[in-house]
């Protein structure tokens, strides 16, 4: 993470593992709408000295609507958030020659996505993503940093899904990130 170097931590305790707590709720909220709401914490050690530790908080919602009409599935609305935060200490040391200091790194990334099922077998929807944080890389600026630069996402999509095993789908990835040599890239 931000071009840190690490060390080679051996797992002795509890204490050396990482714990995971996810809590969810849901359910119909009408007839025709289902909701899911879920709350998430990860923490543990990283590599980056012997006694840093990486925190991460999430949640996320899904809203689901079926038509009273379907066949086949179809048509259907489902829209998803997701929200995530990472707290990442970071050792002081030095590395090849170069002292870099202690650094709480703060990342974080949100997305909304929509769904519209419209036809058996077929699906549209748009998704928008962004994602930032504060905390200087260690070998390069935050805003240079592949990995950790401000960036933002727009993709449309549509799907087919030929079987319950197979689906095809062609999307656009429209990115406006501040690592890239032009800022933004279409894929």
């Amino acid at each position: 993470i931000g071009g840190r170097p690490t060390v080679t931590k051996e797992t002795h305790s509890m204490t050396d593992m990482i714990s995971l707590i996810r809590l969810v709720n849901g359910g119909a909220i009408s007839s025709d709408w289902e909701a899911q709401l879920g709350f998430s914490a990860l923490m543990g050690p990283n590599s980056t000295g012997t006694s840093t530790e990486t925190t991460l908080l999430g949640a996320d919602l899904v809203l689901r609507w079926d038509s009273p009409k379907q066949r086949q599935g179809y048509p259907f609305f489902k829209f998803e958030a997701e929200a995530i935060q990472r707290t990442f200490e970071a050792a002081s040391g030095i590395q090849n020659g170069l002292n870099y200091s202690a650094n709480d790194l703060e990342d974080w990334a949100w997305l909304m996505e929509g769904v519209y099922g419209f036809a058996p077998r077929w699906r549209a929807g748009l998704r928008y993503e962004q994602a930032g944080g504060d905390g200087a890389s260690f070998s390069q600026l935050r805003s240079a940093d592949s990995a950790r630069s401000d960036r933002t996402r727009l993709t449309p999509m549509v799907t087919f899904r030929a079987s319950e095993f197979s689906k095809l789908t062609f999307q656009v990835n429209f990115d406006d990130a501040n690592h890239l040599a032009d800022k933004t890239q279409t894929s």
